[in-house]
C-alpha cells in the first residue's frame, strides 16, 4: 500500500494481554471506514508486546509494528508521524478506552481542521476519581498558563493533520507532554482545532508512575509558559522597535 485514507497510530507498553484481541477488534471496526493501516509502536516493553505486534504485521499487511528501547511515547508520536502512508492519522490507546465512535467523527472533521481533541471531560468519562481531579487540575493549570482552549491532553482520542504536525517534529518532545505540545503549537499557528465530547471507560491501573508522571508534566508546562512568556516579550520589542524605526545589526 503505497497510500491510504487514514491512520490508526497505537503507541504500546506491556500489551501483550489485550493486543491481539484489541488490534481484532479495532480491524473489524474500521474495515468499513475506508483503506486503513494500524501502526503499533512499542515504547521499552518487556513482556512479549513487540513479538504478537510484529506476528500481526507478519499476517496482515495493513499492520505495521516497529519498537523503540525507551519508554519515550512523544518519541513514538513522531515516528508515527514519520511513517504515516495516510494525511489523516488516528491515535488511540491499546485499550481502546475511548468509544470507537471517535474514529469516523474525527475522519469526518478532518475534512475541515487540522486537530480533532476527543475529550473526555466534555463527555462521559467512567474513571477513578483521583485520575479525574489529576486530570482537572492539571487541565486547569494549562488552560490558565498557556491560555489553551482545550479540556483534554491524554494520548488517546486525538486526530492530526500529519502534513501541520510534521513542521513541529523538533519541538514535540519525547514524553507524554507531547500532546500539549501539538495544542499549544497548533494554536499557536492558528491551526483550525476543533474539540468534540467523548464517552470513556480506563477503570485499569496506571503503567505510569503517577508521582514522576506529575513532576515531569507539571515540570514541562512551568517551562512551556516561560518560552511562551519570552517569545511574547521578543515579539513585542520586535513590534515595538519597528514602530519606532529602530533597527539592530551585528553592531551597535
Amino acid at each position: 500500500m503505497s497510500h491510504v485514507e487514514f491512520t490508526i497510530a497505537i503507541p504500546v507498553f506491556n500489551e501483550e494481554s489485550i493486543l491481539l484481541d484489541n488490534i481484532s477488534r479495532l480491524c473489524r471496526y474500521v474495515k468499513s471506514l475506508g483503506d486503513y493501516e494500524i501502526l503499533i509502536g512499542s515504547n521499552g516493553s518487556t513482556d512479549r508486546t513487540s513479538e504478537l505486534a510484529h506476528n500481526l504485521a507478519t499476517v496482515n499487511p495493513r499492520i505495521r509494528a516497529f519498537e523503540i528501547p525507551e519508554r519515550k511515547v512523544g518519541r513514538i508520536f513522531r515516528i508515527f508521524l514519520e511513517q504515516a502512508r495516510s494525511d489523516l492519522l488516528i491515535s488511540l490507546d491499546m485499550d481502546l478506552s475511548t468509544e470507537l465512535e471517535f474514529i469516523p467523527r474525527a475522519l469526518e472533521l478532518l475534512k475541515e481542521h487540522d486537530m480533532v481533541i476527543g475529550s473526555k471531560k466534555m463527555g462521559v468519562q467512567s474513571r477513578s476519581l483521583i485520575r479525574k481531579m489529576g486530570s482537572s487540575l492539571y487541565i486547569y493549570c494549562a488552560r490558565n498558563l498557556l491560555h489553551l482552549a482545550a479540556e483534554d491532553y491524554s494520548m488517546g482520542g486525538k486526530a492530526y493533520r500529519v502534513a501541520l504536525f510534521k513542521n513541529f517534529l523538533s519541538a514535540l518532545g519525547n514524553d507524554t507532554t507531547y500532546v500539549v505540545n501539538c495544542i499549544y503549537l497548533a494554536q499557536l499557528h492558528k491551526a483550525r482545532i476543533v474539540e468534540i465530547p467523548v464517552s470513556c471507560q480506563d477503570f485499569r491501573q496506571s503503567k505510569f508512575n503517577l508521582a514522576r508522571e506529575a513532576y515531569d508534566k507539571y515540570s514541562h508546562l512551568i517551562w512551556l509558559c516561560w518560552q511562551h512568556h519570552c517569545a511574547k516579550r521578543r515579539s513585542y520589542k520586535t513590534e515595538v522597535g519597528t514602530e519606532l524605526g529602530i533597527t539592530r545589526s551585528g553592531t551597535s
